[in-house]
């Protein structure tokens, strides 16, 4: 079938000029089953385009159209250059072009330097050694071209489902792997079917490029051959009744694209609040707020979608603890704000909500916002909603605290008044608070991260790098609260402290994750971004040693 579609297909359908009309929309809906859990084709698409091309779209057309015309187009998409290598180092290695970072499946499967990274490769893998950074990206280049290639065969994803008898006397049971178009047998009813729907939607192709006057009729031929695939398998499986309501609400979580809309929603009310303090109307102020408030509802709807669709808190990978963790600190920005009376901590939230979406939208690569079943150590809703929660809520209070800090650290170079003395004991004042909030939970959380370390692995304590920097955590702001307590750090030292001190919740976060990578947290590990992550850093490192500097020009002589 689809050799007889391609000559034909190869005249029509050509990627320079893609028609507007996105002809896969119909296709979004169908379940499918790949990397153990069920999800809409649309979400299996966007995924694996975005992990092979580094976007959901290609040339204006939705993922499922590309994801079809792998199939149908084999030595056409074997020219084409969409594989994603962003690591200069592995381009050069490679011998490939560094002044591009895409390249055709044919052009990195014929290079033999790659072949012999692959090999050396697995060499590391037999041995159990730690990858660095170049064997983690060489890794991750030829999962791209497995991925690629497993689904232009049909090994990917699973289209039907397939149920068995799980012992005497037990019912049909769904069984963990579905049927892919490779398993599935000539001449049975779904191959039949799905067939019928690949001809369709050659035929709506046809009529897309060159429209006759039955276009729609052809489109509706597709929905039909598309209804009759699905009611066929209702049917024969009464189980997938259940599947195909689910997967509607986690289309209705890809059309919404909440984060990405929060901080567009966040940006604009920054907007507004700039407009306020420059012609100091009311209007705007409550313009800002009002949109900032809709932003920060937006972003705890998706984290609603996320934990509905996946039956889980959504605190399970880094991804979701960055959308998380900004979500929390505007909380704890609104609840200084209505107990001290100053705005700033909310407006610090909020700039900290848009600065982690921001980075969770534009950094897949970095932050995998995926859709993806527990490690086995994470299946337990109880233990996700104790420890993993109060942890990175911990996490939220510190964030609020260092950007306060920020803020704090700037009042320091302005002119000697009374009101900025009086703003500048208020905000440290907030930063003590958020603190001391962050201090009880990262206490809390550690010890509960213990006890589910004995219950899972048979020891409380194993000076595992996420414990220990868990614990270096929070000695290090314990130091900070009770050197404020009994008056050995003030004001100043209170906003140093909040900011620089918040480098050890980075490490503890981010770095052993992403820089150690070693350890029984295993499951939350990733690469990339230490260069960002360090500029950050050094950024602020430079900022606080400029204020030290300059500082008692302005300060008054009674604030330290």
């Amino acid at each position: 079938m689809v050799r007889i579609s391609l000559f034909f297909l190869v005249s029509i359908f050509s990627f320079s000029a893609l028609a507007d009309l996105s002809v896969g929309e119909n296709l979004r809906a169908l379940p499918v089953q790949s990397g153990g859990r069920i999800q809409p084709f649309d979400t299996f698409a966007r995924n694996n385009l975005r992990f092979i091309y580094g976007k959901t779209q290609f040339n204006k057309k939705l993922a499922v159209d590309i994801l079809i015309s792998w199939i149908l187009l084999p030595e056409y998409w074997n020219e084409i250059e969409f594989i994603q290598i962003k690591n200069s180092v592995v381009r050069k290695a490679l011998d490939l072009d560094l002044e591009k970072n895409l390249f055709s499946p044919k052009e990195i499967l014929s290079n033999e330097k790659f072949i012999q990274e692959v090999t050396e490769l697995r060499v590391r893998q037999n041995n159990e050694e730690n990858l660095n950074d170049y064997f983690k990206s060489i890794q991750k280049l030829e999962n791209r071209l497995i991925v690629y290639r497993a689904f232009q065969r049909g090994e990917l994803p699973g289209w039907v489902p397939s149920f068995q008898k799980q012992g005497e006397g037990v019912g049909k049971k769904e069984s963990q792997n579905w049927l892919t178009l490779a398993q599935l047998k000539e001449g049975t009813e779904e191959k039949k079917l799905f067939q019928k729907i690949i001809l369709s939607y050659v035929s709506v192709i046809s009529a897309e490029k060159k429209p006759v006057l039955n276009g729609e009729q052809k489109i509706q031929e597709l929905k039909e051959a598309i209804n009759s695939f699905r009611e066929a398998l209702k049917s024969k499986y009464p189980e997938y009744k259940k599947t195909v309501s689910k997967v509607r609400q986690e289309l209705h979580y890809n059309n919404l694209n909440p984060f990405r809309l929060a901080w567009i929603i966040y940006l604009l009310g920054f907007l507004f609040l700039f407009l306020y303090f420059l012609f100091s109307t009311k209007a705007f102020f409550y313009s800002s707020l009002f949109i900032s408030i809709g932003a920060f509802l937006i972003q705890g709807y998706g984290m609603i979608l996320r934990s509905l669709i996946m039956s889980r808190p959504p605190v399970t990978n880094m991804y979701e603890t960055v959308i998380w963790v900004p979500w929390v600190a505007v909380i704890i920005g609104a609840v200084l704000w209505l107990r001290q009376k100053a705005f700033v901590p909310f407006v610090c939230a909020c700039a900290v909500s848009l600065f982690c979406l921001l980075l969770a939208d534009s950094a897949p690569d970095l932050l995998d916002g995926r859709l993806e079943p527990l490690e086995a150590v994470l299946r337990s809703n109880f233990w996700l909603a104790t420890h993993v929660l109060i942890i990175t809520m911990s996490y939220s209070a510190f964030f609020l605290a260092f950007a306060i800090g920020d803020v704090l650290l700037f009042y320091f170079l302005r002119k000697k008044t009374d009101r900025n003395r009086k703003n500048i004991q208020l905000y440290a004042k907030c930063i003590d608070r958020a603190i001391q909030v962050g201090v009880v939970l990262l206490a809390a959380g550690t010890v509960l991260g213990g006890i589910w370390a004995d219950y899972s692995w048979g020891r409380f304590w194993g000076w595992d790098p996420k414990e220990t920097w868990a614990l270096i955590s929070l000695l290090g702001y314990l130091v900070l609260l009770h050197g404020r307590l009994i008056g050995w750090i003030k004001e100043f030292g209170l906003a140093v402290g909040a900011v620089l001190v918040f480098f050890l919740i980075v490490m503890a976060w981010y770095g052993v994750n992403y820089v150690l990578g070693q350890g029984l947290h295993s499951y939350g590990f990733g690469s990339g971004g230490v260069e960002y992550v360090a500029g950050f850093a050094l950024l602020h490192l430079i900022y606080v040693l400029l204020v030290c500097v300059f500082r008692n020009r302005t300060v008054p002589v009674n604030v330290h």
